[in-house]
């Protein structure tokens, strides 16, 4: 409250204002993760000593929202996500939380059959498919006695034009098992190399 008056005393006037002090916030974003490259993760954090009025995340690469809540994350490279929460009392707090991404085999995929020259668009073509992979650095394909019958490079994964269509040298591929060798890179610059059979059938 302050009271104000003239300088001969002769009026008075009071006003008064009423001030709310607010606690700090206390931010939980959880426990640390580890993550497959290509994977998402929801952060869900807790918050006491609000309301929250307002969130910001950094860095924002790879987030779907920096000012949410609630973010979803896609494991790309090795980061640390750093929330900061502040209440309607402007009083902010700040947690942080890190993802560890790794690259494992099972994020490319490469059918060990196909049927070529049907026009189906359904595993007509031999093509590269994964999650979390970067680049296809070089995918090829072998016959029998080890000649290379069809080679792309630099390229990346789920695109059927950098597929095998089951010709060689511009004629149909004989029905037969062949080997194929598949190097990739993922999103955390890890390289991979896959290897396997694939048998063509018509």
């Amino acid at each position: 409250m302050v009271t104000g008056k003239d300088q001969y005393n002769c009026f008075t006037s009071t006003a008064s204002v009423v001030i709310g002090v607010g606690d700090y916030p206390v931010v939980n974003l959880g426990q640390d993760q580890v993550l497959a490259a290509g994977s998402t993760y929801t952060f869900t954090p807790s918050a006491t000593n609000g309301p929250i009025a307002s969130w910001l995340w950094t860095p924002s690469a790879n987030l779907d929202c920096t000012t949410c809540p609630s973010v979803t994350a896609t494991a790309k490279n090795d980061v640390c996500y750093v929330a900061r929460a502040t209440n309607i009392y402007g009083c902010a707090s700040t947690d942080t939380v890190c993802i560890k991404v790794f690259c494992e085999s099972s994020q490319v995929f490469i059918p060990n059959a196909f049927m070529p020259g049907t026009g189906s668009g359904k595993n007509d073509i031999l093509m590269v498919r994964g999650s979390g992979i970067k680049l296809v650095k070089s995918f090829r394909i072998y016959n029998r006695w080890g000649q290379v019958v069809f080679e792309r490079a630099n390229f990346v994964p789920n695109d059927r034009n950098y597929g095998w269509n089951g010709l060689i040298q511009g004629k149909p591929a004989d029905t037969d098992v062949y080997i194929y060798t598949c190097e990739v890179v993922c999103e955390n610059d890890t390289p991979f190399v896959y290897k396997g059979n694939v048998a063509v059938i018509r």
